[in-house]
């Protein structure tokens, strides 16, 4: 009984209590004051109980006897101490847990009455190092705390392990910091939470005819810890008006005829339906003159769609493109050259600000307005394939790139003349 937990009399009452699994045969503890003769009973569970209050003085000899199952039992004895720090004695879920329900109540069982105040600073739940959104809370019981229990923001994620970190932030309520104590569990299999649900691009314009006249919209849907959930299944996906585009079940977008729709889609989980739209706007392109000139500088922006690896396409979305062109045609030719400025690349995944390069490009485009163009960084193309698009009017090039199926990043873009 040696390793029972005697704490130091607070209102004249100390606390036993000793840790699961400390005795494995028991089913009752008894403990007695020898000064004063005041005993106490409590159950056994799991090979320990939880704390016990007895009328002490420090100095005083506790005896505490274990009954076994059989009626068999042992004594220990020990003293009150003047001065004791607080410890654990359990938590739930328990350490290396690895079916946690999700919804269960997280507890912490002190060996002595907290100050409430410092359980919210003291008690944190984390994933790989960040906290978990949530608060910890005492629960009183008797007029003091003894337990703190953490309500998590939202359910836990399925097949997570998450840690249970104590710190000596937390105070017992005279004021002496916790033994930092951290306990990891894995919750059950199950659905994920679904937090988030974005489409994109978020914008999308389209021609009626090819290379500018489909998109594959990407999507992104997070949980509640910020990872990403893959979009296998995306329960519904719609065109409001599928007579100007329509959308079929993977998110492949084609525009028929001029006008705008919404395509949106549904995601949903046991929380329920998530829902989000974009906006889709068709134009079927002007004639074009063979003798107009596409000289003049561009805002340019493409959005990442697709990225794939050799195992298909990545979880992660891709990102968005953006730099200012300034293209030359040379006269009588289709033949085009420039440079890009300011080019950037960034995507949702990137704690770190995107590299802003510039460089050159060079391209052609037919007496018909098909036009392709390659941006070159040090000599060198930049991404490997080329941007082809359409000449949509004086002012607007559509198209796509990575059509082929060569390339790992495919995507859409826009250049709209100054």
């Amino acid at each position: 009984m040696t390793q029972a937990i005697v704490s130091s009399p607070i209102d004249h009452k100390a606390y036993v209590s000793m840790v699961p699994g400390t005795v494995f045969v028991g089913s009752q503890v008894a403990i007695q004051n020898g000064r004063n003769r005041v005993a106490v009973t409590a159950p056994i569970l799991d090979g320990g109980f939880d704390p016990v209050a007895v009328e002490a003085e420090p100095g005083d000899t506790l005896a505490i006897t274990v009954t076994g199952t059989s009626g068999a039992g042992g004594t220990g004895y020990r003293i009150v101490p003047a001065a004791s720090s607080p410890k654990v004695v359990r938590t739930f879920p328990r350490r290396h847990d690895i079916n946690t329900p999700r919804d269960s109540a997280i507890r912490v069982v002190f060996s002595q009455p907290m100050d409430t105040l410092s359980l919210p600073l003291g008690v944190h739940l984390q994933y790989r190092g960040p906290d978990v959104r949530g608060i910890a809370k005492g629960e009183p019981a008797g007029g003091v705390t003894l337990v703190a229990r953490f309500v998590p923001t939202l359910r836990l994620e399925p097949s997570t392990t998450y840690d249970l970190l104590v710190s000596t932030a937390a105070r017992s309520s005279d004021g002496v910091g916790v033994a930092r104590t951290m306990v990891s569990f894995t919750t059950e299999p199950g659905a994920p939470v679904l937090t988030s649900l974005t489409l994109y691009p978020r914008e999308v314009q389209l021609a009626t005819i090819a290379p500018a006249n489909s998109v594959h919209l990407g999507a992104r849907a997070i949980d509640g810890l910020g990872r990403d959930i893959g979009v296998d299944w995306l329960s519904s996906i719609v065109s409001e008006r599928p007579g100007v585009a329509v959308v079929d079940n993977q998110g492949f977008v084609t525009g028929l005829a001029p006008g705008t729709t919404v395509i949106r889609s549904t995601v949903t989980l046991e929380e329920g339906p998530t829902t989000d739209s974009v906006l889709v706007t068709v134009a079927t392109p002007q004639p074009r003159d063979p003798d107009s000139d596409l000289t003049g500088v561009y805002d340019f922006t493409g959005w990442v769609t697709d990225i794939y690896d050799e195992w298909g396409p990545t979880p992660l979305p891709g990102g968005l493109q953006t730099a200012e062109l300034t293209i030359q045609q040379e006269t009588g030719t289709g033949q085009l050259h420039g440079n890009y400025w300011n080019y950037q690349y960034a995507r949702p995944e990137d704690a770190d600000p995107p590299r802003v390069i510039s460089g050159s490009l060079t391209g052609s485009v037919s007496p018909e307005g098909m036009v392709t163009i390659y941006l070159t960084e040090d000599g060198q193309p930049l991404s490997g394939f080329p941007y082809e698009g359409l000449v949509m009017s004086d002012s607007l090039i559509l198209g796509r790139f990575g059509t082929g199926a060569s390339f790992d990043v495919r995507g859409v873009f826009t250049a709209v003349r100054r």
